[in-house]
């Protein structure tokens, strides 16, 4: 390899690199908000203290259980067997309850990535990239 080369492939390799530590933050984030559904899903389906836990309530743990992702509970969608959405507390044991979450990938290492990415791209005239946003959906049988 020539002196010439050198900063090639030195540069080649930061790029792989970066790229790598980006799609592992993308994918622990989804990991992590995957267990948070199946959580909240969980919870949907359970009976607490003689009853079924309120929408809100089970938007609530969703969110809770997401950190630090930041999950808005209003996107905290609860659906019965044909997608629609339903009212948590009036659900038949029996039947599925289905919880769908979204998010974005947390700031933090893919967020420096995305910058330098931007900023090199930039350059070229390419476009920014967009926010990934991640959406995840469980479902958990009523008791």
């Amino acid at each position: 390899m020539t002196l010439l080369h050198t900063p090639l492939v030195a540069a080649v390799a930061a790029v792989a690199g970066l790229s790598l530590a980006g799609l592992t933050q993308v994918a622990l984030d989804y990991r992590h908000l995957g267990a948070a559904s199946r959580s909240a899903a969980r919870f949907a389906a359970a009976t607490v203290d003689g009853r079924r836990p309120t929408n809100a309530e089970v938007a609530a743990q969703a969110s809770a259980a997401a950190q630090p992702l930041k999950v808005d509970p209003a996107s905290v969608t609860l659906t019965n067997s044909a997608g629609v959405p339903s009212n948590n507390p009036l659900g038949r044991s029996g039947s599925p309850a289905t919880v769908s979450l979204t998010a974005t990938v947390s700031p933090g290492f893919y967020s420096a990535v995305s910058a330098v990415f931007d900023g090199l791209g930039s350059l070229v005239g390419v476009k920014p990239l967009r926010p990934v946003e991640l959406n995840v959906s469980s479902t958990a049988t009523y008791r």
